[in-house]
C-alpha cells in the first residue's frame, strides 16, 4: 500500500474559510466544519484586479439553504454547511461530514469575517449566537484587491493573489477571487470565492505535492437539513432500552421543540411505550452547559400520570428521557423538576437526576 502524505483534516474540513486555524497533529477523518456559498451561473471576470467589493458580495451565507461540497481524490472531507441561527453580526452553522457534526459561529464586522468559536465534534442545538470568542481567525479582510495580506491568526497569513481565477466545479465554473495561505508545516492552501456565490473551491497541497480539493456541488435553496437523533425507548420484555434512529428538521431560526415532542409522545410497537404521554409532558427545558447538564421540567400532569407504575418502569422511562435527551444536547447529566418545583422523584433518584448512560451504539 503506497503511503500518502495526510493533509490535517482540521483543515480539509474548514473549507469555509480562505484562511484557516492552526491544524492539530495528521489523524484519521473524524472533525467536521465546512463553507458556504450560493446558486448562480458562471460570474463574467471583473473588468480589472482592483477592488473586488465587499465581504457580503463573496461570503454568502443564505438562510435555509444547504450547501454541500466534494472532495477528491479522498472523499472523507465531503461536507456540508446549512445556517441555523443568525442574530446582528454573528452566524451560526451547522457543518458535517458523513460521520461528525459540528459548531461554528462567525462574526462579520469592521471590515472582516472572523471564526470567533469552532466546536470540532459536536452541534449544539440551540442558538449559541451569543457565546463568548474562544478564537479570532480572520477569514477575509477589506478591501479585496489583489495583494492584501492579513495576520489569520498565530498560525499564519492570508494574501489575496488573483481577483479574475477561473475555476471548475460540479457545480459550474466561476471566476473567483483567490486566497493563498501557507501554513507553517508545509501545507498550501488556495481558496477561491465566487462573487455573489461564495466559496466554491478550496485546494490544499502539502510540502510533497499530495493534493485534496474540496469543490462545491450544489447548493439547495429553501431547504431544511436533518440532525439524527437517537431514541432510548423503554422495552418491559426485557426492561432496558433499545434504540432507534430518527431525524429533527432544523430550519434557519426555527425551533425544533415540538418536533422533538412528537417524537417523544408517538406510539410505540409492543414491547416498547412512549418516553411521554403528552406533548405538554415537558413545560420547558434548561440548558447549563456550564454544568454539562439538562433539567427537565416536567407538567403535574406528567407526575400524576407516572404515579400508577411501578418504580422499575418509572425509572426505566426516566433514564430513557435521559439517555435520548442528554446525547441529543451533548451533556453528561440530566436532572427533573415537576412545575419549577424541588427535584422530582427524590425518592428514587439520587439527587433528583440521571446520569446519562447509554450511548449511540449505531453511529459510525
Amino acid at each position: 500500500m503506497r503511503k500518502q502524505s495526510i493533509i490535517p483534516l482540521a483543515i480539509l474540513l474548514l473549507t469555509l474559510t480562505a484562511c484557516q486555524s492552526p491544524a492539530p497533529p495528521p489523524a484519521a477523518p473524524s472533525t467536521a466544519s465546512p463553507p458556504p456559498a450560493s446558486q448562480a451561473a458562471a460570474l463574467p471576470a471583473p473588468a480589472t484586479q482592483a477592488q473586488g467589493g465587499q465581504i457580503a458580495d463573496y461570503f454568502k451565507a443564505d438562510p435555509n439553504t444547504l450547501y454541500s461540497y466534494v472532495s477528491s481524490p479522498v472523499d472523507y472531507a465531503s461536507q456540508v454547511a446549512y445556517v441555523t441561527f443568525t442574530s446582528g453580526s454573528r452566524i451560526q452553522r451547522y457543518v458535517a461530514t458523513s460521520t461528525v457534526e459540528s459548531t461554528e459561529v462567525l462574526e462579520i464586522s469592521n471590515g472582516q469575517l472572523v471564526l470567533v468559536y469552532n466546536e470540532p465534534q459536536f452541534y449544539y442545538l440551540e442558538n449559541i449566537t451569543d457565546v463568548k470568542p474562544t478564537l479570532h481567525t480572520v477569514i477575509l479582510q477589506e478591501p479585496l484587491q489583489v495583494g492584501q495580506t492579513w495576520a489569520m491568526d498565530s498560525s499564519g497569513s492570508c494574501t489575496i493573489t488573483d481577483m479574475n481565477a477561473p475555476v471548475d466545479t460540479p457545480s459550474g465554473s466561476y471566476t473567483a477571487m483567490e486566497i493563498t495561505t501557507a501554513y507553517a508545516d508545509g501545507i498550501n492552501e488556495k481558496a477561491y470565492y465566487a462573487k455573489g456565490v461564495g466559496l466554491v473551491q478550496t485546494v490544499y497541497t502539502t510540502a510533497d505535492g499530495t493534493q485534496v480539493n474540496v469543490s462545491l456541488d450544489s447548493v439547495t435553496p429553501d431547504s431544511g437539513v436533518k440532525k439524527r437523533l437517537i431514541l432510548f425507548s423503554p422495552n418491559t420484555d426485557t426492561n432496558s432500552l433499545d434504540q432507534s434512529e430518527q431525524y429533527l428538521g432544523l430550519r434557519t431560526n426555527g425551533d425544533v421543540s415540538a418536533e422533538l415532542a412528537d417524537l417523544l409522545t408517538a406510539a410505540a410497537d409492543a414491547p416498547h411505550f412512549p418516553l411521554l404521554f403528552d406533548r405538554s409532558d415537558i413545560k420547558d427545558v434548561e440548558l447549563d452547559r456550564a454544568a454539562n447538564q439538562l433539567t427537565l421540567n416536567f407538567s403535574s400532569g406528567f407526575a400524576a400520570a407516572v404515579k400508577a407504575e411501578a418504580d422499575g418502569e418509572l425509572l426505566l422511562r426516566l433514564q430513557g428521557l435521559a439517555d435520548t435527551l442528554g446525547s441529543l444536547y451533548g451533556v453528561a447529566t440530566v436532572s427533573f423538576q415537576v412545575e419549577g418545583g424541588t427535584p422530582a422523584f427524590g425518592g428514587l433518584l439520587q439527587n433528583g437526576g440521571l446520569t446519562v448512560e447509554q450511548k449511540d451504539m449505531s453511529a459510525s
